[in-house]
């Protein structure tokens, strides 16, 4: 099962900078029920135009303390967000290609702040190689505005896609950055039971105002994955990466992680169109780096563990929740590693063939390891994300949303990560999204 490989062992290949980009959520998408894989890109490749342009506009007031500054006081202001994103796409049953350009800009009315710019570019490609084998590489440059927690990295590669680390409202100060990563997977299968996947990538982030914390990751990944009936599946995976990032004073910090663990997972079709999936499992992590006060080496062992459930409800509606506990380096703010625990629900679909809803909860913790510091630095942060959007015309849809985000951190991680004990945000949004060509027009095609 490939949701289970993703789960237990790549999201460390994810974690690289924390992005803030995202203004419209997305409802998590419904699990496809088990058909070939030439079947199910024939299908998506039916129907689907390869250009999309996409262009949304939203403002509205935002309760936020710790925008302009690390240590702020609370502020009230009107912010207005606005990106354009152009896509393209050309899939094939045995090949496929994605590539996407996004820019952005933010202006607010009421802080001393000038308009902010970003941007990102990514391209995703995908071969068969034999009968048996498929090779996918991804890249991906982004230049972001504002600078988020990214506490919630170790869930970033569940089935939610609307994270908070995504989410302009839940960035925490104005900090630049530009960060790149590339991925490369093998997947092979062997059989009808069992299948590998070997996968490689490499991540950097820079920042340009030379405050530290710029470096690159490498991570290697292998995983098993064996059926057990029609239903049911075991899987293993090991994970090595190998990080380098600057501390505060410009001294380099190295960092080793591996990690193994395992799992069971369960899938079942529902319906025609409505699957259900269920993974769990758990494993351990090997640190490896140096003590940031005496520079001596420093090892230790650390639990993980993860876990993810995902549904169709309905015709239109789905549901996912997933969670992860592993050892997360916050990047920008620390070369500490933390243990860090990321939990998320969220639910979408149709309340009519012309009004859409998304909401979406999480709550993330993280401590040091006391082997690590002289003291236990700890945090932990929980938001809530509200959405509806009309339908107006098939080119466009009117957007409201509402997000909630908190978080507090004890006087060791204040030190530490040199962040406000506590960050408080209430935002209302509303604007306008245009999609070209339409979905009814993409759907006819």
């Amino acid at each position: 099962m490939r949701l289970l490989h993703v789960i237990a062992v790549l999201p460390a290949l994810l974690i690289t900078v924390a992005p803030a980009s995202a203004q419209v959520l997305e409802a998590p998408p419904r699990p496809e029920p088990n058909r070939p894989r030439e079947n199910r890109t024939q299908l998506a490749a039916r129907g689907t135009s390869p250009f999309t342009l996409r262009v949304s506009f939203l403002g509205g007031y935002d309760g936020n303390e710790g925008l302009a500054t690390q240590s702020a006081p609370r502020v009230r202001d009107v912010q207005a967000f606005s990106d354009v994103t152009l896509g393209y796409v050309v899939l094939h049953p045995e090949r496929s290609l994605e590539t996407s350009v996004r820019g952005l800009a933010t202006t607010n009315r009421n802080l001393s702040l000038a308009p902010t710019y970003g941007g990102e570019a990514n391209v995703r490609a995908r071969t068969s190689v034999g009968r048996r084998s498929e090779l996918a590489v991804s890249t991906e440059v982004r230049y972001d505005q504002y600078f988020t927690l990214g506490a919630w990295a170790p869930a970033a590669s569940g089935p939610i896609p609307s994270l908070p680390s995504t989410n302009p409202t839940n960035s925490i100060f104005q900090r630049r950055a530009v960060g790149t990563q590339t991925v490369a997977t093998i997947d092979r299968r062997w059989n009808r039971e069992t299948s590998t996947d070997f996968s490689y990538a490499y991540s950097t982030q820079t920042y340009p105002d030379n405050s530290g914390f710029s470096g690159g990751t490498h991570t290697g990944v292998v995983s098993l994955d064996r059926s057990i009936g029609r239903t049911t599946g075991v899987s293993v995976g090991y994970q090595q990466s190998s990080s380098r990032y600057e501390d505060r004073q410009g001294n380099s910090v190295p960092t080793r992680t591996a990690t193994i663990d395992g799992g069971l997972h369960y899938d079942r079709d529902l319906s025609p169109t409505r699957r259900f999936s269920v993974a769990g499992g758990g494993g351990a992590s090997h640190v490896d780096t140096v003590n940031l006060i005496t520079r001596a080496p420093l090892r230790y062992w650390t639990p993980t563990g993860f876990g993810t459930v995902s549904v169709g409800v309905g015709r239109t509606w789905s549901a996912a929740a997933t969670y992860r506990r592993a050892p997360t380096m916050l990047h920008g703010l620390s070369t500490e590693t933390f243990m860090t625990g990321s939990g998320w629900i969220s639910v979408g679909g149709l309340f009519s063939r012309s009004v859409h809803g998304v909401f979406t909860v999480g709550y993330t913790d993280g401590t040091t390891s006391p082997v690590e510091s002289l003291t236990t630095a700890q945090y932990d942060s929980y938001t809530g994300m509200a959405q509806v959007q009309f339908d107006i015309t098939p080119w466009w849809s009117a957007v409201a949303n509402f997000t909630h985000y908190r978080h507090s951190a004890d006087a060791a991680a204040i030190a530490t990560l040199g962040v406000a004990p506590q960050h408080n945000r209430n935002a209302v949004r509303l604007g306008f999204t245009w999609l070209f060509p339409p979905p009814a027009r993409r759907a006819r095609e």
